[in-house]
């Protein structure tokens, strides 16, 4: 199926009631996706006001830090303008409908809304976003994850991955967030660890990217030479 590029604008028009405007906002999320089985993006722009500035970054760090380990998150930022620095830009992206309806019962997600009651100066801007280009096949996110999984790159559980290949393009290029805390031996206190892999669509090769020498090589040769002494 064919996904056009979407803006749908989804204003929330009122803060009084807390419980029907997730219920609104979730409700119009899963109206405007196209495909539930596609990967898409939910954007809130807001304005803080002074006085509840402290509050609404707790709750982001808090919403960000969570939503990364959610099974089916693909990425989750909080951005700040240049120009206006009270005005921040939240930015999810789901590999499918059902992971964003579990994101939607998880109190993080309620804390934000209620930090937002208090601490935005105006109901925050919200946009759905669909993928511009339509997924040739089976080739998206799940096969990426799959080829990463059986390559044992990290089991499924033990990554958040952030896609930036569009669709069509061969091979895919993926950049892998190693989440610390699920590594054996791992220093939690330590940031996250990042490798940037490709995929070939042909026959699904995992290659990674040496930044030292500037190019790729086989999954295999790399696991070889970083298990010598």
């Amino acid at each position: 199926m064919n996904i056009r590029t979407t803006l749908v604008a989804l204003a929330l028009a009122q803060f009084a009631s807390m419980p029907s405007i997730a219920q609104d906002l979730f409700a119009r999320v899963t109206a405007e996706v196209a495909s539930p089985e596609e990967p898409f993006s939910v954007q809130i722009r807001f304005e803080a006001r002074e006085d509840g500035l402290d509050t609404l970054l707790s709750a982001l760090e808090d919403l960000v830090e969570s939503t990364r380990k959610e099974a089916g998150n693909l990425a989750c930022e909080v951005h700040q303008s240049a120009s206006q620095p009270n005005s921040y830009l939240l930015m999810e992206t789901w590999a499918h409908l059902a992971a964003f309806r579990s994101h939607s019962k998880q109190p993080y997600a309620a804390a934000l809304l209620q930090a937002l009651k208090k601490g935005a100066t105006d109901p925050p801007a919200i946009e759905l976003m669909l993928p511009a280009f339509p997924q040739p096949g089976a080739w998206g996110t799940s096969v990426v994850r799959e080829a990463l999984a059986r390559h044992k790159v990290l089991p499924p559980s033990g990554l958040n991955a952030l896609f930036y290949f569009a669709s069509g393009y061969d091979p895919a290029i993926i950049e892998v967030r190693f989440n610390n805390s699920k590594i054996e031996g791992a220093d939690p206190n330590v940031s996250p660890m990042f490798r940037i892999f490709r995929v070939l669509r042909k026959d699904q090769t995992i290659e990674v990217y040496d930044p030292v020498d500037d190019t790729w090589i086989s999954w295999g040769a790399f696991l070889k030479y970083n298990a010598q002494p």
